[in-house]
């Protein structure tokens, strides 16, 4: 048995999104790329808890997850991706 959640085949309840595979796909990446973030950070913290992080690394680390999720919920609102 897998811990994959399986697409639902009935109509979706009034409040809630229905999402492509592709996105729930992208919104997975980004949740692990974040999950990756935090285990780097803690490992290295634990050697040093003074990691030096570049500050415009560090944003350009943001601005690309906040990109990726963009291009999941940008459609769900009604705005066409760029």
């Amino acid at each position: 048995m897998t811990n994959k959640p399986t697409a639902s085949r009935q109509a979706p309840r009034p409040g809630h999104y229905v999402i492509t595979e592709d996105a729930y796909a992208s919104l997975c990446s980004v949740r692990d790329e974040l999950r990756l973030f935090a285990a780097v950070s803690a490992r290295q913290a634990e050697r040093n808890p003074e990691v030096l992080i570049c500050r415009n690394t560090l944003a350009h680390c943001f601005e690309h997850l906040a990109q990726r999720v963009d291009s999941v919920v940008d459609p769900l609102a009604g705005h066409p991706s760029e």
